[in-house]
């Protein structure tokens, strides 16, 4: 699902670039919403995530992403739950040995993004000499969005509800920890929420066309050290790297098979490649 956002700061926050709270007009976005899982009968819920560009002239886009889980949710209401920049690490133990070791590859913080990129400039492209960002940063559905939906599966494919969400609407409350949690002086603050400026659609710009920077901690942490203890790391000694790949089919047919089986047997689709038997489901 693709749409037009408005990132409109509220209150006073010490927070610099886009995130800043004396702006002309609201920074003006691209917002993709979309399911991060196989959506199979053997899935039991959605696994909602969401992502964000924002132009600034002559450099690269802003770009946020947050996710509520890597896993599946018990719910098929798409804005349930809150929407996180720092979500929990892998739980399943087939999914902690495959697809996490893959993440590894790329950092040791894959249950992060990085906050820092959003503040250093601002819309017109101008850099922010002392700029300044959240420790954290999760994205809030109100009232009348979390409860928009029926958490059961009504048969409605969740684009589709999403549809009749009507321009104008608050979609999320950004809330912004300036600390880590439990330090002196840490502090929660809502500092925006993020308008939807147009109505919600399915596109094939969207689905193929459309990419989103998924910013590492490491900028953040070169700013900020002292929040690096904070942040749990994995170890890039366990990353995937050239560990052998089974055979996997070809057929499509069989392809969409062998993941509805290893969902209902194991709750994961890459169970197979540490050789858990394969049972398909046509």
């Amino acid at each position: 699902m693709v749409g037009t956002v408005a990132w409109e700061s509220v209150g006073l926050h010490p927070y610099t670039g886009l995130y800043a709270s004396k702006q002309l007009s609201p920074p003006q976005g691209l917002i993709r919403l979309s399911e991060a899982n196989f959506l199979l009968p053997e899935a039991p819920g959605l696994t909602p995530t969401f992502a964000m560009k924002f132009p600034r002239s002559k450099i690269p886009s802003a770009n946020i992403l947050a996710n509520t889980s890597f896993e599946p949710s018990e719910s098929y209401n798409f804005f349930e739950n809150d929407f996180k920049t720092r979500i929990n690490f892998f739980t399943n133990k087939y999914a902690i040995k495959t697809i996490q070791r893959k993440f590894i590859e790329q950092t040791e913080t894959i249950q992060s993004t990085g906050l820092s990129d959003f503040s250093r400039f601002r819309v017109d492209g101008g850099a922010v000499a002392d700029y300044r960002f959240p420790f954290d940063l999760f994205f809030a559905p109100p009232k009348d969005i979390r409860f928009l939906f029926p958490s059961t599966d009504t048969g409605i494919p969740w684009y589709d509800q999403l549809k009749t969400i009507p321009a104008g609407t608050i979609l999320f409350q950004a809330w912004a920890r300036n600390l880590p949690s439990g330090t002196k002086g840490s502090l929660l603050q809502h500092i925006a929420n993020i308008r939807l400026t147009s109505e919600l659609t399915t596109c094939a710009f969207g689905d193929k066309r459309l990419f989103f920077k998924h910013e590492k901690m490491d900028a953040d942490f070169a700013k900020q050290p002292t929040y690096l203890p904070f942040v749990p790391h994995l170890n890039s000694a366990d990353a995937w790297n050239a560990t052998p790949i089974a055979a996997f089919p070809v057929d499509p047919n069989e392809q969409k098979a062998w993941v509805r089986g290893q969902l209902q047997d194991y709750s994961c689709p890459f169970a197979w490649l540490l050789g858990a038997a394969v049972n398909p489901i046509y």
